[in-house]
């Protein structure tokens, strides 16, 4: 069997010690491979002005396989002042080596199986009474860590003319087209809820904005199993979607994957389904954001808005 060429990146502080740990594990259980050490960390951002080398992403995309330590991250004035002498003044700027990484080579999940053994002194436990209990944690843990606060982007959102402004930076290129229905409806139920409570005295009922929110942002999920992408990228009903719509496939996974009951309802009652069914009050505001962003295109696209 042909070995592998691994990539090893100690980093920092700790890093180098895990990185030497974790090839004992590999060796003795029999992995066969051949490491070639690469350049990252705080030294190099030092010494070099680049905590990511060119050099370490050139092996990193011959080879496609890597293992990684840790790095020290600091803030952009600290980074600046521990530059060398020589590289300061020069218009270099600290960029996280591991969001870089994860942006050049696309790594946008990290996949963290959470075991607990028991016994272990850092697992979580529950105050229950006047003790402890130690729940079993056995879980796998998929996180996205190339978009929102890893995209490199630090702003939550801004108003449009400063958007417009961000869109100028080439970091930025790749988020041009997340703007969809989702947002539009998103930030229309916002703007009927923060137009409701600037207009009461006292507000009849509470908006939980959070929920509203998240809602907002998964009331389409159902879509994924009511559309089929077709060879040419176009997409077309599937026939799950034939059989039941986006709101009630979408309710049913949002059930079964444990989402409250109230955004649930969300899902299942912010399109025609839901007229004449019993909502909470976020589901009111998504389904009548939800008609403002959809009918005027479905409108134009039959001739019949009147412009």
């Amino acid at each position: 069997m042909k070995k592998k060429t691994l990539v090893t990146m100690p980093g920092d502080g700790i890093g180098k010690i895990v990185l030497g740990e974790a090839l004992r594990v590999l060796q003795a259980v029999g992995f066969r491979g051949e490491y070639l050490h690469a350049d990252v960390g705080w030294e190099f951002w030092v010494n070099e002005g680049n905590p990511l080398p060119d050099r370490t992403v050139e092996l990193l995309a011959e080879h496609k396989l890597a293992l990684f330590g840790s790095i020290t991250s600091k803030g952009k004035a600290q980074a600046a002042e521990e530059l060398s002498p020589k590289l300061r003044d020069t218009g270099l700027s600290y960029f996280s080596p591991i969001v870089k990484m994860r942006q050049l080579f696309d790594l946008d999940i990290c996949i963290r199986p959470c075991r607990s053994f028991s016994g272990n002194p850092l697992n979580f436990v529950r105050r229950d009474g006047q003790s402890f209990v130690e729940p079993k944690v056995d879980a796998v843990i998929f996180r996205q860590n190339t978009e929102g606060l890893y995209s490199g982007v630090e702003w939550t959102d801004p108003p449009q003319e400063l958007r417009r402004a961000l869109d100028l930076h080439p970091k930025m290129a790749k988020y041009a087209e997340t703007s969809g229905e989702d947002l539009a409806v998103t930030r229309g139920a916002i703007g009927l809820a923060e137009a409701q409570m600037a207009s009461y005295a006292a507000m009849p009922y509470e908006i939980d904005m959070d929920r509203l929110i998240a809602g907002g942002l998964v009331h389409d999920i159902g879509k994924i199993l009511e559309m089929d992408r077709d060879a040419d990228g176009s997409y077309s009903k599937s026939r799950s979607g034939r059989c039941a719509r986006h709101p009630i496939s979408g309710a049913i996974l949002a059930a079964k994957a444990g989402m409250p009951d109230e955004i649930v309802n969300i899902i299942a009652c912010h399109a025609e389904e839901g007229q004449g069914r019993p909502q909470v009050v976020e589901t009111v505001l998504i389904h009548q954001a939800d008609f403002a962003a959809f009918n005027p295109l479905a409108m134009m696209a039959e001739n019949l808005l009147i412009k």
